[in-house]
């Protein structure tokens, strides 16, 4: 995160809301895998059942919450930085690639 606060951005246009979505977007993707770790852990430590879902813990719902931020703030950059990328002929990229 220091390396993008340190990027200077400022002939970029929204520049500052580009920073800030992506910014957001690698927060709640962290936060998201640290949630989907807790559940796994919680998984392994309750069993799952043979052949069914893993149960539905409050680190399955928070994962899934903070999932739903990261993808927002993933296709909020993309749909501001594919024209930018496009301008300066680099390659456009898909929220998942973020």
């Amino acid at each position: 995160m220091d390396e993008l606060n340190q990027t200077d951005l400022s002939d970029l246009p929204n520049n500052e809301t580009l920073r800030v979505d992506l910014e957001d977007a690698w927060d709640a993707s962290a936060d998201s895998d640290r949630n989907y770790a807790d559940w796994a852990r919680e998984a392994q430590d309750e069993g799952c059942p043979r052949g069914g879902p893993a149960p539905r813990t409050e680190a399955h719902r928070a994962a899934q919450f903070t999932d739903e931020l990261a993808t927002e703030s993933k296709e909020a950059f993309v749909e501001l930085w594919n024209p930018i990328a496009s301008s300066y002929g680099l390659a456009e990229r898909s929220d998942r690639e973020i």
